[in-house]
């Protein structure tokens, strides 16, 4: 379909506008940037500025060291069932010294 000169007649006389309107939206989109960026440098700066408080840590040390003593206990009681596992495997098995010392490679 070929273009008719009315048809370039309005495509020119709109060009303008539709020139105007692309920069304002490339334009709106910068300055969005730029203002959220600036809000949120706001913030950070408010956060490092700004004291937490410290919530009670006298539960916390009680608990902590509690746990470490029952982590304590039950590696205690792990060794000692390893130590009984491994002297009943022990008196199990029969083990050869020499076994798996030499190797044969002559076969």
């Amino acid at each position: 379909m070929a273009m008719q000169p009315i048809d370039l007649q309005i495509l020119f006389s709109r060009l303008d506008t539709v020139a105007k309107e692309t920069s304002a939206q490339t334009d709106g989109l910068t300055l969005r940037g730029a203002i959220n960026a600036s809000a949120f440098e706001k913030r950070n700066e408010e956060k490092s500025r700004s004291v937490n408080e410290a919530q009670d840590t006298d539960n916390e040390l009680e608990a902590l060291s509690s746990g470490k003593n029952q982590d304590s206990k039950n590696k205690s009681a792990k060794q000692k069932s390893q130590k009984e596992n491994a002297k009943q495997d022990k008196r199990r098995f029969f083990h050869d010294p020499s076994l798996g010392n030499y190797i044969d490679l002559t076969g």
